[in-house]
């Protein structure tokens, strides 16, 4: 606890740290992951057997256009992210991972 910290003032006296500074919890996450310099969020996800991963990956570009603000934006790393620029679709089987990440 920072009440039991000490610090000495000028005069050579203890003082108590909580008395120079305050702290207060805030909810969060333990570190902040960066893509391209962005904060993100990295998203891995698996297309269900019966659907191809660009069914998946349509879906998922949909669903994050209808629930994440503008300012928000979307990019793929890794080999989805060589598909996608290559325009070719994704060589990805369905039982394959698809990674994207959320850049705010």
């Amino acid at each position: 606890m920072i009440v039991l910290v000490v610090e000495r003032s000028p005069e050579g006296e203890s003082v108590p740290l909580s008395t120079l500074t305050a702290i207060n919890s805030r909810v969060g996450p333990e570190f902040t992951q960066r893509f391209n310099e962005y904060r993100s969020a990295q998203l891995n996800g698996r297309a269900a057997p019966e659907y191809s991963a660009d069914q998946a990956t349509t879906a998922l570009e949909a669903v994050f256009k209808q629930t994440m603000p503008r300012e928000m934006g979307f990019d793929y790393s890794g080999i989805h992210f060589k598909s996608k620029r290559r325009g070719k679709g994704s060589p990805l089987r369905s039982s394959s991972a698809c990674r994207s990440c959320l850049c705010s």
